[in-house]
């Protein structure tokens, strides 16, 4: 079975932490190509606990449309911003940690 975290030249780019550090300073980020066209994104900050997912997106997409090329953004197909204590019930959390085989 391949494998289906990947680190590709797009993730990379996504994931340039420098960006995201005026926004969310000391924010946990990851990004992996997930399948062979999806680039999943997980941003985990204290800020986001309490907030609804309107109030946590916004910041993120701002600095993602900014630094990440059109062509890049259209791989994005997952965007989990998460509090630290929500990581553990989370079922999106989960597969991330743990994507399913695509059954294409």
């Amino acid at each position: 079975m391949p494998k289906l975290k990947k680190k590709d030249r797009m993730s990379k780019q996504v994931e340039k932490k420098k960006h995201y550090a005026p926004t969310l300073p000391g924010a946990k980020l990851e990004v992996y190509r997930a399948y062979s066209s999806s680039i999943w994104i997980r941003v985990v900050h204290p800020s986001f606990a309490g907030k609804r997912i309107p109030e946590r997106d916004e910041p993120i997409w701002t600095v993602i449309r900014k630094y990440v090329p059109k062509e890049i953004i259209s791989h994005i197909t997952v965007v989990l911003l998460i509090a630290p204590e929500e990581m553990e019930e989370s079922g999106m959390n989960y597969e991330f940690e743990h994507p399913s085989p695509s059954r294409i």
